[in-house]
């Protein structure tokens, strides 16, 4: 009876094409031994009935996802004897048996995909070794990392190259942490190329990890189909700056462009490249030399050029804390989604996000570049249609702080202003002047609220996010109050008919009364209900009685 039941049921009657693209839609969601209450995960379905089995056992590419290191070595065995000479795809982890590696040494010639994890090299080094001089005919794509923070070196003996030279269909190639010499890389013609090592590995006045700057140019001058290059921290020395004269190494196709590296080094590989106007670009440059300018400005013109034809809309600006002098600069033409946490734009890595430029400069001898590079990366980029911006400067003096209102000056259109930090409460004093300050050029100006209000700078600003304040602490050379200044702007903005629509508090110190007298003044508001209070008295007290002061009552008249 059951018998019949089954040969009725509508399921029965799908093609084997189709039945076999839901089993590997369900070995997507539930792989094999890697799900919690069902070890054997999707392959339960060979267990329904014979036909389902017989599919399976047909669709040869369904078995090789293996994980090496969940899987035991019978079912290895087994998955691997069902894929038939199939391309397979493995996932390891180097803590794997010496006989699950013999495994893979087998079948390499049709391996697809390595994804291949070490965490102790001294014990890992040769087994990895042995089996990257192996002929790769059918590999796509390797990503090799060590786990943990000092890198590894790589060293196939001899003259011999990765692959043994022989790996034609290989595209993508991810190697993390992992130092080998340029000269052991076959001729590769990758669409994907990631090679970087930690900020703490990095070496900028001894020997290059991997070789000479030229060799790597010359690795990516062999591969134009790239889409996403990644070298970070294994530039090593650059040689003379390229000759004008010299061709240009085109990449039409490249989407991702991330370099981190000495200035000098970025801007060298920077100035070697032919990119299309599309491509994402992260640079990291570790200021060496406080008085050589020449190499980060390289890098500021590049990038100058390279984004002419860009509409940014949205900007980040982050002042690092004191004793390691950093600043990054981040922009994107698309706008934030969420109203009250706009900044998330800016917190998703930078190869899969929506960040268009990503620009972080490290003065980690001397902090006297920091202001010249930020003002000299916004006056070169295209923020004039600027909606979003974002400014954060948590600690340090005044001094190390950028002029915030210069930096912005010409962009009129700012919509959301997102505050984080001490040192960025400066830009308050920009969006509310005193009278007599109001500027003449940029911001734009707001239609007369009526007799004896005077317009206010960026009339678009209808969103201000406030984080990590102190409101009974002076914004900085000052002695006007956090809270009393944001107070008095937003309530300037309503007399002058631009009011805000949204305010959010966040991580600042306030307490609950205070935000009483703020919850009123905008339509949406947000507060993270964190409270705490400060001894306003004690930093009065401590403050500097010489510092500079050019705010009046006028602040209270609004």
């Amino acid at each position: 009876m059951e018998h019949k039941l089954e040969i009725v049921a509508p399921i029965t009657h799908l093609p084997p094409e189709l039945l076999a693209r839901v089993f590997y839609c369900h070995a997507l969601t539930e792989p094999p031994f890697q799900c919690i209450g069902c070890r054997l995960g999707w392959i339960v379905d060979t267990h329904v009935c014979r036909q389902w089995r017989q599919v399976a056992l047909n669709a040869t590419g369904l078995w090789g996802q293996i994980d090496v290191f969940h899987t035991n070595l019978k079912w290895i065995t087994e998955m691997l004897a069902r894929t038939k000479g199939a391309p397979v795809d493995f996932e390891v982890e180097s803590r794997a048996a010496l006989k699950k590696f013999s495994l893979i040494s087998q079948h390499f010639h049709h391996t697809r995909q390595l994804y291949l994890s070490a965490t102790q090299w001294s014990q890992d080094q040769r087994r990895i070794g042995d089996l990257l001089v192996l002929e790769a005919p059918t590999l796509e794509y390797l990503d090799l990392r060590l786990e943990g923070t000092k890198p590894a070196t790589l060293n196939p003996p001899g003259d011999l190259k990765l692959f043994r030279g022989q790996a034609p269909q290989l595209k993508g190639l991810s190697i993390h942490n992992v130092r080998f010499p340029w000269r052991s890389l076959p001729h590769l013609s990758l669409s994907r190329l990631e090679i970087t090592l930690p900020l703490d590995g990095l070496v900028i006045h001894d020997v290059a990890p991997y070789g000479r700057l030229d060799e790597l140019i010359s690795i990516v001058a062999g591969c134009s189909a790239l889409e996403i290059l990644v070298l970070e921290y294994c530039l090593g020395p650059a040689s003379a700056k390229p000759d004008d004269q010299e061709q240009l190494i085109a990449l039409p196709n490249l989407r991702v462009l991330s370099l981190a590296g000495s200035s000098s080094s970025v801007a060298h590989v920077l100035e070697s490249l032919k990119l299309p106007p599309s491509t994402r670009i992260g640079l990291h440059c570790i200021v060496q030399d406080a008085v050589a300018i020449e190499p980060w400005s390289r890098v500021i013109a590049f990038v100058a050029a390279h984004c002419s034809s860009a509409t940014f809309k949205s900007l980040s600006i982050e002042v690092a804390a004191p004793g390691r002098p950093q600043i990054t600069v981040e922009a994107s033409s698309s706008l934030p989604t969420s109203t009250f946490f706009p900044s998330d734009l800016f917190s998703e890595a930078f190869v899969g996000g929506h960040t268009g430029l990503s620009l972080r400069f490290d003065a980690r001898f001397d902090s006297r570049n920091i202001q010249s590079i930020t003002h000299e990366a916004c006056a070169a980029l295209p923020i004039a249609d600027l909606e979003f911006v974002s400014l954060s400067a948590l600690y340090g003096g005044a001094n190390q702080y950028p002029q915030w209102a210069q930096l912005l000056q010409q962009c009129a259109k700012i919509a959301i202003v997102d505050i984080t930090g001490e040192g960025a409460s400066a830009f308050l004093r920009a969006i509310n002047p005193p009278k007599s300050a109001i500027p003449q050029k940029g911001g734009g100006k707001a239609p007369q609220g009526g007799a004896g209000i005077q317009p206010v700078p960026y009339p678009a600003i209808r969103s201000l996010l406030l984080q990590t304040l102190d409101f009974h602490l002076p914004v900085p050379r000052t002695k006007i109050l956090v809270g009393d200044l944001a107070r008095s702007l937003i309530l300037r903005r309503k007399k002058c008919k631009v009011p805000l629509q949204v305010l959010g508090i966040s991580d600042c110190t306030i307490g609950a009364e205070d935000v009483g007298a703020f919850r009123d003044l905008a339509p949406e508001f947000y507060w993270d209900e964190i409270e705490c209070e400060s001894d306003y008295e004690r930093y009065m007290s401590d403050s500097d009685d010489d510092s500079e002061n050019d705010w009046d009552d006028s602040y209270y008249s609004w």
